[in-house]
C-alpha cells in the first residue's frame, strides 16, 4: 500500500544513519522482539517495572525472561548500582554487585 513512501524512507535512514541496512518495524514490541532474536539473547533481559506493559510481553514473547529492578525516580534510570539493591545479572552482563 505505502511501497514507495516506505522504500524513500528507508533510503533516508540509510543515508541519515550512515548504515548499510536499516529494518522498518511496525512498533517498539517488534523492535524489541526482533533484536532480542537477532542477538541471540535467551535468557533475561534486565528492564525497569516502570515500563509499558507490551515491553515485558515483547520480551518473554522472544522466550526470554525479563528482571525487574528499581529506577532512580528523579532520573527514572535503572538503579542497577545502589547498594542497597544488590542484583546478580545471569545475562550477558555477567555483572555482580557487591
Amino acid at each position: 500500500m505505502l511501497r514507495g513512501n516506505v522504500k524513500q524512507l528507508d533510503a533516508e535512514v540509510v543515508r541519515l544513519g550512515r548504515v548499510v541496512h536499516d529494518i522498518g518495524v511496525a512498533n517498539g514490541s517488534d523492535a524489541i522482539h526482533i533484536v532480542l532474536q537477532v542477538t541471540g539473547v535467551d535468557d533475561e533481559v534486565i528492564m525497569t517495572a516502570f515500563t509499558f506493559f507490551a515491553t515485558a510481553g515483547a520480551i518473554a514473547s522472544a522466550n526470554t525472561k525479563p528482571v525487574y529492578v528499581d529506577i532512580n525516580p528523579v532520573t527514572f534510570n535503572k538503579e542497577i548500582l545502589q547498594k542497597e539493591n544488590v542484583y546478580v545479572w545471569h545475562s550477558r552482563g555477567n555483572y555482580k554487585g557487591e
